[in-house]
């Protein structure tokens, strides 16, 4: 525990705010008190506390909405920072929604001490598990919960994976949770693409290419496997590969080992295997599209990822920590109003959780104001009609690819990570805009 631990009392009735203080010097704490939520951004700006006491309600409304408001903007100031919500106005309803919205506890005026003692205490005291990568899988979600336990027990075995879910759900995102969890981190992670593949070129991509193999071929070629060695791949769009090739993946499979195209030398290979699709593996197998024997040396254990339809409770969480990466790069403190949160969790979302970060990403770049309202999302969506708007989307996402990078002082992977997009991804749109490093 912490030595003098600041806890931060927000409070309109200086008496309970009195009362509380009194209660916690008992325990050694630091005290700060503030008397109104439109102090709270000026304080956290010079300030960082370990856990904040929060009234709900400022204002005639008893519904709690101001309470909920800075419980929002307390999160985009201080990433994680526990929040107990303290009301004279107490419904399940609304304890249930501030707990919802990342509150660690809740206590109806007047508490009984012990209680509330014990609460702050066990949050104050409370040491954050780290584990490798933990912002891979966001959401509360029992389905999300349940993914994440299975990931924790298959990533240290060596047993194949098959990711399978809609576009957009974090396919690449579970594939690389599963190496960065693994016995195998510290060796690479190379991705692969196979629909963007053509069939002819597969051999060379994958396995690898001798100098002189063919005109043209003036120096040895490293494939995608070689790469990969004593690390994982990924396959992504598994379900793309042509059946052709599907016989020369089946046999690296089995045998273990690879000859580069134009050599006799066999390489041996020790890789951990995990491939992903949007596709019915099962039927293109019953449609003579995919073979069933590659299947099964793929699908040792799958695993499924729900849409963002199915596990719509997640959608506050995501939209959250999105609009936190977006502050971590633009050096702001923008917060989602608690009505935009409901709205964007009555959406319907085709494109999951992809479509859900890129209409985050436009409200957010358009937007100037402290906070992104419903009407902010709707303009966003509306601005990629004509000609000028869009060459203005392309300014604003230089601008946005210009702050990641000086933020990360030009570090492609921790860049990329920021924004979203894989590393091959940024390189390309950092071509597009002719961004390079001063």
């Amino acid at each position: 525990m912490k030595s003098n631990p600041k806890i931060l009392i927000i409070d309109d009735d200086r008496l309970v705010g009195s009362s509380i203080s009194l209660l916690l010097k008992k325990k050694d704490y630091e005290i700060v008190y503030l008397s109104h939520p439109s102090k709270i951004k000026v304080f956290f700006q010079e300030n960082r506390v370990d856990l904040v006491i929060l009234d709900m309600n400022f204002a005639i409304d008893t519904s709690g909405k101001q309470g909920l408001a800075a419980l929002q903007l307390i999160q985009s100031l201080q990433k994680n920072v526990p929040v107990i919500l303290i009301t004279g106005w107490a419904t399940v309803q609304l304890a249930v929604t501030g707990m919802k919205y990342g509150a660690v506890d809740f206590f109806a005026k007047p508490w009984e001490n012990a209680k509330f003692l014990e609460s702050i205490d066990k949050f104050i005291q409370a040491q954050p598990v780290i584990t490798k990568n933990p912002n891979y899988i966001v959401g509360k979600h029992e389905s999300i919960q349940q993914l994440w336990k299975i990931i924790h027990k298959v990533s240290q075995t060596d047993a194949s994976i098959l990711i399978t879910g809609p576009s957009g759900s974090g396919k690449e995102l579970i594939a690389e949770a599963i190496h960065q969890n693994s016995n195998r981190v510290e060796e690479p992670l190379v991705k692969v693409n196979l629909g963007a593949i053509p069939s002819t070129l597969f051999e060379s991509e994958m396995f690898g290419v001798s100098k002189g193999a063919f005109t043209g071929a003036e120096r040895t070629r490293i494939g995608k496997f070689e790469k990969a060695n004593n690390g994982t791949i990924f396959l992504d769009e598994i379900g793309e590969l042509a059946i052709e090739n599907q016989v020369k993946l089946l046999r690296i499979l089995q045998e273990r080992q690879f000859e580069k195209l134009g050599s006799n030398l066999e390489q041996k290979l020790n890789v951990r295997i995990v491939s992903a699709t949007n596709k019915d593996l099962p039927k293109l197998i019953s449609e003579g599209k995919f073979r069933d024997d590659l299947y099964y040396r793929l699908n040792v254990i799958e695993i499924k990822i729900p849409s963002l339809d199915k596990r719509k409770s997640d959608i506050p969480i995501l939209a959250k920590h999105f609009v936190e990466q977006l502050n971590n790069i633009y050096d702001r403190a923008i917060y989602l109003e608690l009505p935009t949160l409901k709205w964007l969790e009555n959406q319907s979302y085709a494109g999951n959780v992809r479509q859900l970060k890129n209409m985050i990403q436009r409200a957010y770049i358009l937007s100037e104001k402290a906070s992104l309202s419903i009407k902010d999302f709707q303009q966003a969506d509306t601005i990629s009609i004509g000609e000028k708007p869009i060459q203005k989307l392309n300014e604003l996402e230089k601008r946005m690819i210009q702050r990641a990078l000086k933020y990360h002082n030009f570090n492609i992977s921790k860049s990329a990570d920021s924004l979203g997009i894989t590393r091959s991804a940024l390189y390309r749109k950092m071509t597009k805009h002719k961004l390079e490093r001063d």
